[in-house]
């Protein structure tokens, strides 16, 4: 809750106790990475989310925040690997799917993109898929009204990846848009 409201320092310092007290614990290990991440600590967050790899290669959150960074430094075509891994170590999570799509769409290939929003509608026929996954990918196609439509689907389902809207730097480019402040305070955050 300290990382989702953006008081990181405490949330960092909470998260490396919980892992000096707990240091093979994969989940104690991951949370310091993904709270180093979340307050834009990119460097500390890598080191910490291999480490976590060191103990489990198959733990696929941490796969899914490396990828995380790797995208936010700009290397898409590198970030496709961990999260291809997340996907398949997750059995198909629809975060990992949405964030292979947002990828593919930020490195110019809207067709893959576009074959993940397939994917995403098809995988929904079988099982539920949050409308957040689907805004991600929406996102990464820089189609801002799909995106908020599929955001407000995501706050009526109640979906908690809405909990990270406030601190994921992917969501920077939107933050000055009124829809954007109109959800975070929807959802409690502002």
């Amino acid at each position: 809750m300290l990382s989702d409201l953006g008081h990181h320092k405490q949330a960092v310092t909470e998260a490396a106790q919980a892992r000096q007290l707990e240091p093979v614990s994969l989940l104690n290990n991951f949370l310091e990475g993904a709270f180093l991440y979340h307050a834009r600590r990119d460097d500390e967050a890598s080191v910490r989310l291999e480490k976590t790899l060191e103990l489990e290669p198959n733990f696929w959150p941490a796969n899914l925040f490396l990828g995380k960074i790797l995208m936010q430094k700009g290397n898409y075509p590198e970030a496709i690997a961990p999260f291809s891994k997340a996907k398949e170590f997750s059995k198909g999570n629809s975060e990992t799917i949405a964030m292979i799509g947002y990828v593919w769409a930020l490195a110019g290939d809207k067709t893959k993109a576009r074959a993940v929003l397939d994917e995403l509608n098809g995988l929904s026929k079988q099982r539920y898929i949050p409308p957040f996954s689907i805004a991600v990918v929406y996102y990464g196609l820089s189609e801002k009204n799909e995106t908020f439509a599929w955001l407000e689907k995501a706050c009526d389902d109640r979906d908690v990846r809405l909990s990270f809207l406030k601190v994921d730097p992917k969501w920077d480019s939107l933050r000055s848009d009124p829809r954007f402040a109109a959800i975070l305070k929807r959802v409690g955050l502002q």
